[in-house]
């Protein structure tokens, strides 16, 4: 009687036991997955306005010494940025205000500098 019931009592996991931990991992992989993939789209994204932003203070830097209106792309390796740059009376006088908006895809950085006017 004891030597059978030791042969029908088989140690292990069941089917059932099987399919719920495999629910369980699957559902803590998407939410790892989709975790990741939010931080690498944050993480472009900052990247894309830290670069429009060094390239219009350098821009504005460029205005500086030549006063005129421009518009255009970057060149190598930042062809995919677009710039505008504008120059304008301030509200203050014997001040002007350089302002560059540089763009790629669908964000912008929009920097503003007040100089004073050659006379």
């Amino acid at each position: 009687m004891v030597v059978s019931k030791l042969l029908i009592h088989k140690e292990g996991f069941t089917f059932i036991e099987i399919i719920v931990c495999l629910a369980i991992v699957s559902s803590l992989i998407v939410v790892v997955i989709s975790s990741l993939n939010y931080h690498v789209d944050l993480l472009d994204r900052q990247r894309t306005m830290t670069i429009a932003y060094l390239l219009a203070k350098e821009k504005i830097r460029e205005l500086k010494k030549d006063l005129k209106v421009q518009k255009g792309n970057f060149p190598e390796p930042n062809q995919s940025f677009v710039f505008e740059a504008q120059i304008k009376e301030s509200d203050y006088p014997s001040m002007l205000e350089i302002t560059v908006k540089v763009s790629k895809d669908k964000e912008t950085a929009l920097l503003s500098e007040l100089i004073e006017k050659k006379q």
